[in-house]
């Protein structure tokens, strides 16, 4: 496996990922149970029909997720020489964080032995 260099330029998180269900529904069957709810029923109440309406996206889509099946764990999608793959950061959270407390430890040890070749040597300097 080729080794891998990444400058990191942001955060990332892991978000949800959701299974389809095996019917998807339509928009129509959407819009039926949308404008069925209390919610859009208070959406409409509150915005006007018209209004109301650049909204139904977001019901929609709130409809489609409420279907799905989530995944159990949390994961971050990656993309490495056109391969597309799933990370599950908490899988491997206690290696990695022994593996982030060993370089810590190695660069601290690293900093007190030159501060200390630091204050010998800036003592012999002025002679004492």
């Amino acid at each position: 496996m080729p080794s891998l260099l990444a400058a990191h330029r942001a955060i990332t998180m892991a978000s949800p990922m959701y299974f389809r269900p095996e019917h998807e529904p339509s928009d129509a069957e959407l819009d039926a149970e949308i404008e069925a709810s209390d919610k859009w029923r208070a959406n409409v109440a509150a915005f006007g029909a018209t209004e109301a309406e650049r909204y139904r996206e977001v019901f929609r889509f709130k409809e489609r997720v409420k279907r799905m099946r989530e995944f159990p764990e949390r994961v971050i999608p990656v993309e490495i020489d056109g391969q597309k793959k799933l990370v599950v950061p908490l899988v491997n959270i206690e290696y990695d964080f022994d593996q982030f407390m060993a370089l810590a430890n190695r660069v601290a040890n690293a900093l007190l032995e030159h501060l200390e070749g630091g204050r010998a040597s800036a003592v012999s300097e002025r002679g004492e």
